[in-house]
């Protein structure tokens, strides 16, 4: 009987000791294949974003002069600073973002009823589109030293909004104080676009299909939410 409670002891001490080298090694293999992977684009992995090089500025149309925020230097960079931080904790230090705020608003040529168009659902993309066109033309968008190139525009007007390096955010979702818990999540939200993540809830209906920023926890405080673990992988955080 002895004999027989030490062999058993032996094979389940030896079983749990294979079942442990084994799934060592296999977690050891993930972080060294990670490590091996560049921090790259959602979408194109030739692109590198081991830097982010963000430009923001503020956008003004023509007919809100009057309505221009005093300290809007100053709340951007708030919020830029803590989207810093939280880039710099999901990405485990992978990718770093540094930023820039030009120090006057630009004013628009139209008034804002042309960028907004009469379609202001989903974002507001009408305005996404139509301001960086202009501010293409302008000569505003400029090619970064080092990095990864992204704009942000803090919009004088509705809607938040991000696309393929360019990302906006009215001035409201920043500045109101209904929108403080999550106005940096928000910010963050669009920035991410801008690296090519994709939205992870239905456009149509706004139900989430994912629990991280991109869907359900996009509503959240930006210290109460996060990037899937899917996501990263798949720009190689």
């Amino acid at each position: 009987m002895a004999v027989l409670i030490i062999s058993s002891t032996i094979l389940i001490f030896g079983t749990l000791f294979g079942i442990y080298w084994w799934a060592g090694a296999l977690r050891v293999d993930r972080e060294e294949f990670s490590a091996n992977v560049l921090p790259h684009h959602f979408e194109r992995e030739d692109v590198n974003i081991a830097l982010v090089s963000v430009k923001a500025l503020y956008f003004v149309p023509a007919n809100k002069r009057d309505a221009i925020r005093a300290n809007w230097r100053e709340v951007l960079g708030k919020h830029l600073e803590r989207l810093q931080e939280f880039h710099t904790l999901e990405s485990a230090g992978r990718s770093a973002l540094q930023f820039e705020i030009d120090s006057q608003p630009v004013i628009g040529r139209e008034e804002n009823t042309f960028y907004d168009s009469d379609v202001t659902q989903h974002g507001n993309p009408e305005a996404l589109r139509r301001i960086s066109k202009e501010l293409e033309e302008g000569g505003y968008f400029s090619e970064a030293r080092d990095g990864y190139r992204v704009f942000l525009i803090l919009y004088e007007g509705v809607g938040a909004s991000g696309s393929e390096n360019v990302a906006l955010v009215s001035s409201a979702f920043l500045a109101l104080p209904e929108y403080g818990a999550a106005a940096t999540t928000i910010l963050a939200h669009e920035f991410y676009h801008t690296l090519g993540i994709p939205d992870g809830y239905d456009l149509r209906t706004g139900r989430a299909n994912s629990n991280d920023i991109m869907g359900e926890g996009r509503a959240r405080p930006i210290e109460k939410t996060f990037i899937s673990s899917d996501t990263r992988a798949r720009i190689g955080f």
